[in-house]
């Protein structure tokens, strides 16, 4: 993908209170903004804070908030939306 659009890349920040260790101290849950107001990203990252995915949607508004609860991993973004990942699902693991 990145070979056939070179350009189409984006800016992202982590924002204060979407950094989470996870309980079992596996890794880390974050989110952010992206180079729009309406950009917003959610991504887990290894214990060494390397990144292991991320999600980004244009038209989410950015992640202000992210919490872990056993398997499920909750992104709240700055106008009280939330997704939910499944954090042992093959995608998210």
């Amino acid at each position: 993908m990145f070979e056939e659009e070179p350009d189409n890349l984006t800016h992202v920040d982590i924002l204060r209170g979407a950094d989470v260790l996870l309980a079992n101290g596996s890794g880390y849950l974050c989110g952010g903004d992206g180079a729009h107001g309406s950009d917003g990203f959610l991504a887990r990252l290894d214990k060494d804070r390397n990144l292991m995915w991320i999600v980004v949607l244009t038209d989410s508004n950015p992640f202000e908030k992210a919490e872990a609860r056993g398997s499920l991993a909750r992104f709240t973004n700055n106008l009280g939306n939330s997704v939910t990942v499944d954090l042992d699902h093959p995608d998210f693991a």
